[in-house]
């Protein structure tokens, strides 16, 4: 069988990037949490996790803020990479619809009762770091939070579903499901808590602040599903754009370009609606625009740790530097070549 490959252009545009000033220190201590508190997967499955340098998109995306706050997003990485994998990957909960709803739930009660049952790890493991979140965070954020992570379990549940019956996903499905199912509403109203803002208010009185949120989202998980195409393909995971072009009779090449042109607009869109707040009645407000610096870290900040992570292309994986070139798809690491 001929190794699958494509030609992948350049998707780096004009959006700035940086790191926290103490990433160094928060990899270290985080590896240390996930040492400890992941032990029950088991010693090899955490030094899969420990390989993909998880904290460090944590770094190169909450570049801003109290390290203790940003540290403590560090660990909600660690845990919800794992659990990701659980469910979608290599653990035991992508096929039992049941169990996996079991664990959720059991995550989902810390909101309201921070001892879990010591039998339910995940659970265990989520209460440690929410016990400091929770100190520090706002109610209104803690309850925003909380939806928004019960949203994205029952999009999880809903896909192991269809991963228990080799469902495919058309393009609406996938619509749908995809902004939520990676997170990225949780992601962003963390920033709330590493810079120690609140936003609640602003996105009621001032709802054009959205607009620059989405285009972000857009531009997040279509970077993701393109440049973890080699491990969804090789694991058969359907929810992925390339994926859903695929099946709609679109060509790998096609459907790859189809993808990287969306991702032009998402930034396009963002920088647009970026430009159009800076330039408004909120252009002058401090907050908003510390909000808005955070949205465009995390986009550059995923793209360009999405480049270096062993989390997509294998273990073992070292990149070369390149951002562009033919990918070759070998099925236990991705390959860039010049060209």
């Amino acid at each position: 069988m001929t190794t699958p490959t494509f030609r992948l252009p350049e998707l780096r545009g004009a959006l700035t990037a940086a790191r926290h000033p103490l990433t160094a220190l928060l990899i270290e201590e985080s590896d240390a949490w996930a040492r400890k508190n992941l032990a029950f997967l088991g010693g090899g499955e955490v030094a899969r996790l420990l390989e993909q340098q998880l904290p460090l998109w944590t770094g190169m995306v909450y570049t801003a803020g109290a390290a203790e706050r940003v540290r403590d997003v560090c660990d909600i990485t660690y845990l919800f990479a794992a659990l990701d994998d659980d469910c979608d990957g290599v653990g035991p909960l992508q096929t039992d619809q049941q169990r996996a709803r079991a664990v959720f739930a059991g995550i989902s009660a810390v909101f309201d009762d921070p001892e879990p049952d010591p039998a339910a790890p995940y659970a265990v493991a989520f209460a440690d770091i929410w016990r400091r979140v929770s100190a520090q965070a706002s109610p209104d954020l803690r309850d925003r939070l909380g939806g928004a992570l019960r949203r994205i379990f029952d999009v999880w549940a809903e896909k192991i579903g269809a991963l228990s019956n080799e469902r495919a996903y058309d393009m609406a499905t996938y619509l749908r499901m995809r902004p939520i199912d990676v997170m990225i509403k949780f992601w962003l109203l963390l920033y709330e808590y590493t810079l120690d803002i609140e936003l609640g208010r602003l996105f009621v009185t001032h709802p054009e602040v959205t607009a620059a949120e989405d285009p972000a989202i857009r531009h997040l998980y279509l970077v993701n599903d393109l440049l973890s195409y080699r491990q969804e393909y090789y694991g058969d995971h359907h929810m992925n754009i390339v994926a859903v072009l695929r099946q709609e009779g679109v060509g790998r090449q096609d459907a790859v370009d189809r993808t990287c042109e969306l991702i032009a607009v998402a930034e396009q869109d963002f920088l647009a609606a970026r430009d159009r707040i800076r330039t408004g009645e909120l252009g002058s407000d401090p907050v908003v625009c510390a909000y808005l610096l955070a949205i465009e870290h995390l986009v550059s900040g995923s793209l360009d740790w999405s480049y270096l992570s062993s989390r997509y292309h294998g273990a073992g994986y070292q990149w070369n530097g390149l951002t562009s070139g033919i990918v070759i798809m070998h099925p236990e690491i991705t390959e860039i070549l010049a060209g």
